[in-house]
């Protein structure tokens, strides 16, 4: 198996996505291809700047949040065809939930550290369901939330990560996976409690580390 790690810059548009799936297609003739993914372009940063906007102006932080949903839904509308609909619907949720906590850092003048790594966890959350939708064209691909296989401690936002539970859900999740491309979103994590968590900047680059690591990769290309 190789893992394959895209950051900001190469899943910046449409165009840029589009060779990331060609890479891809072309590695995974030869064997299971698993890629992880950081958020498209800007997201991250305008994801925290939504968030410190809404401190003291919901419009602004909406505003915000419209530039973000534009490039997103362009990028579905681009490159995801045979299930447009569904993925729409489940990207539309996102940014709701996302726009509900804005509304709550503004009602309640308060943005812990708590919130905002949930608020950040939306870039690669969001990338890594619609690249894996868009791949879903032409390969045998599937997506799955780092989340739910990353542990961490409480740190929100430079998490720990305890390898021992991590290593055994990778473990556990790669050897029933029957699809030859597995995508899924950097940086993201989250503790026994369930609760998101992030694993800093440039945790992407870590998430890729984490995952070749525990499933004895053959390469590693970041």
């Amino acid at each position: 198996m190789k893992v394959l790690k895209f950051g900001g810059s190469s899943v910046a548009n449409t165009e840029n996505i589009k060779q990331v799936l060609s890479i891809v297609a072309k590695t995974s003739k030869k064997s299971k291809v698993t890629v992880v993914v950081s958020a498209f372009g800007k997201t991250t940063n305008n994801l925290i700047a939504g968030a410190n906007s809404a401190l003291v102006d919901i419009k602004a932080a909406k505003e915000t949040l419209e530039t973000i949903k534009k490039l997103h839904f362009q990028v579905i509308d681009d490159l995801v065809k045979s299930n447009k609909n569904e993925v729409v619907e489940a990207v539309t949720s996102l940014f709701n939930r996302l726009q509900s906590i804005y509304e709550g850092v503004f009602l309640l003048q308060e943005l812990s550290d708590k919130t905002l790594a949930k608020v950040c966890s939306f870039g690669e959350r969001l990338s890594s369901y619609i690249i894996a939708n868009a791949a879903k064209e032409t390969l045998n691909a599937t997506h799955k939330d780092s989340r739910d296989l990353i542990s961490t401690n409480d740190d929100y936002l430079n998490a720990q990560v305890n390898f021992k539970i991590t290593n055994k859900n990778i473990a556990d999740f790669f050897d029933e996976n029957k699809h030859q491309v597995i995508l899924l979103g950097g940086f993201i994590s989250s503790n026994i409690a369930g609760e998101t968590t992030t694993l800093g900047r440039g945790g992407s680059d870590f998430s890729a580390s984490i995952y070749a690591a525990a499933v004895d990769a053959d390469e590693l290309l970041i």
